[in-house]
């Protein structure tokens, strides 16, 4: 399925692995006729920046010439769904490669519904088994202790 998130009015969308989002977004350029690159990611923003999720990024190319002043050039960037993205909240950025003032971001507008398969019962159900287990060891352990030195 195709998704499209503007970045400049983004809207939320639900994705899976396998879909493809075109993320839009546009940028002013002034200069000499030239394929500048535009790159578009999904990944997380952080206390040291942008952490993409790998492989869940593109770029483009955009041809550009505006040798008299600034003009508006808008770009889309197509981006396959990995089946590594796990279930979560994701952030999409663009920019023209190199030119970080051409950056433009959305926070929290991919959501992957979580899987609810055998994986995410075992997480819930293991700590349950573990404790099951490791119980009758420790009670068992004290009550060999106090059977080894009967109080007199």
């Amino acid at each position: 399925m195709l998704h499209v998130i503007s970045l400049a009015a983004p809207n939320p969308v639900t994705v899976v692995p396998g879909d493809l989002v075109e993320v839009v977004t546009t940028f002013s350029y002034r200069g000499k006729a030239q394929a500048v690159p535009v790159y578009a990611g999904i990944g997380h923003f952080g206390l040291f920046g942008w952490n993409p999720v790998e492989p869940n990024e593109n770029t483009t190319s955009v041809a550009v010439n505006s040798p008299d002043g600034f003009s508006t050039y808008q770009a889309s960037v197509l981006i396959r769904i990995a089946e590594n993205l796990a279930a979560g909240s994701y952030d999409v950025m663009a920019r023209v490669e190199g030119h970080s003032e051409t950056e433009a971001r959305a926070d929290g507008v991919i959501t992957v519904p979580g899987g609810g398969g055998l994986g995410d019962m075992l997480t819930m159900i293991l700590p349950l088994l573990m404790l099951g287990i490791v119980m009758p060891m420790v009670t068992g352990a004290f009550a060999e202790n106090e059977e080894a030195a009967p109080i007199e």
